[in-house]
C-alpha cells in the first residue's frame, strides 16, 4: 500500500534481450538512463541480463505483458 501512495511520477523499465524488468518508481528522469548507451562503457546487468534499453512510464499505467516486477523474487 505504501508503494502505491509514494508520489512517483514514472516508473522505470529495464528492457533486456529477452524480459522486461520493473526498476522502480521516481520521481524525476534522470540522464543516466535516458542517454543509455548498450555498446558504452557503463553497461548495465542484472544477473548475467544486459539491459538494451531503458523507458520511463507513467507510475500509474499498466505494465507490459511478463514484466518482472519484485527484483528480490528473481
Amino acid at each position: 500500500m505504501v508503494k502505491v501512495e509514494n508520489g512517483y511520477k514514472h516508473r522505470l523499465l529495464g528492457y533486456s534481450e529477452n524480459k522486461i524488468y520493473c526498476l522502480g518508481g521516481a520521481f524525476r528522469r534522470t540522464k543516466k538512463y535516458l542517454d543509455y548507451d548498450p555498446q558504452g562503457k557503463g553497461v548495465m546487468s542484472f544477473r548475467g541480463d544486459k539491459f538494451l534499453r531503458f523507458e520511463y512510464v507513467p507510475y500509474g499505467t499498466p505494465l507490459p505483458s511478463g514484466t518482472l516486477t519484485d527484483l528480490n523474487a528473481f
